[in-house]
């Protein structure tokens, strides 16, 4: 099951299109915007509460807020959101972190909700980060490590259709990517959220396309099978180097 991020009041779907504030958390694209090339400095939460979630059956839940987020989530899967990577590429969780779930509540100040809702992606990344810092005391670096990846290349020439005008616009979900306008490397990343596997972009495409890709896991067409009849794509087992997160130290919080 996807859990849902509300952030901003905007719905975040981990493994798919996140979406915050009309910025995508979890596609390469948006992730061009950094910290750096943002103005102003990172915007501090007015009010923060931590609480260890109780099993009742629940895997996620998530409730709208204007000014910050509510949500119940695996801590592996925040620290994926808090640092824009699959939960796949995270190592080094302690045992009771594999299985740590919590309730979590975050809001900015009222005088900060309008600057709060032009922060770029990489800025709110970061003030995630911070409730990690902060309460679980996290500390984490980044890896470089040959992994296996797909290769996304082209096997049959000028089946994917030109972006036409309108208004743009992407989703995903079980068996389904469609975007709009969409190039190769928006389309590896989809892939690779579906696939929980790297896909490198080499199909050499520079062009938007208007993108529909179609599958079933069970009795129609596999995603590789998809991919060459409908888009003229081919997914090619590689290795390469993946950057992936280890995490060094992590406590768990105190509740409030």
């Amino acid at each position: 099951m996807k859990t849902s991020l509300v952030f901003g009041g905007v719905n975040l779907r981990s493994g798919f299109l996140l979406a915050i504030a009309g910025v995508s958390l979890a596609l390469p694209a948006a992730r061009a915007q950094t910290a750096a090339s943002a103005p102003g400095k990172l915007l501090e939460w007015d009010a923060v509460s931590i609480k260890v979630h109780k099993p009742d059956g629940v895997i996620s839940h998530s409730t709208g807020m204007s000014n910050g987020f509510s949500i119940v989530i695996p801590l592996r899967q925040f620290i994926g959101e808090a640092y824009g990577i699959r939960q796949d590429l995270i190592s080094g969780l302690p045992k009771w972190a594999e299985s740590a779930q919590y309730d979590i509540q975050a809001k900015v100040a009222g005088s900060d909700m309008e600057e709060f809702h032009r922060l770029w992606q990489k800025q709110k990344e970061l003030m995630l980060r911070s409730i990690l810092a902060g309460r679980f005391k996290l500390t984490a670096h980044t890896e470089m490590k040959q992994l296996p990846v797909y290769e996304l290349v082209v096997v049959k020439p000028g089946k994917l259709r030109d972006a036409q005008p309108g208004p743009g616009g992407s989703s995903s979900g079980p068996g389904l990517i469609a975007c709009h306008p969409c190039d190769a490397s928006f389309l590896s990343s989809m892939l690779a959220q579906s696939l929980q596997r790297t896909v490198v972009d080499s199909t050499g495409l520079t062009g938007k396309y208007d993108i529909k890709l179609q599958w079933s896991d069970s009795d129609g067409p596999s995603v590789f099978t998809a991919l060459e009849e409908q888009l003229g794509l081919k997914l090619q087992p590689a290795k390469g180097p993946v950057e992936t997160l280890v995490v060094d130290h992590v406590e768990m919080p105190s509740e409030n």
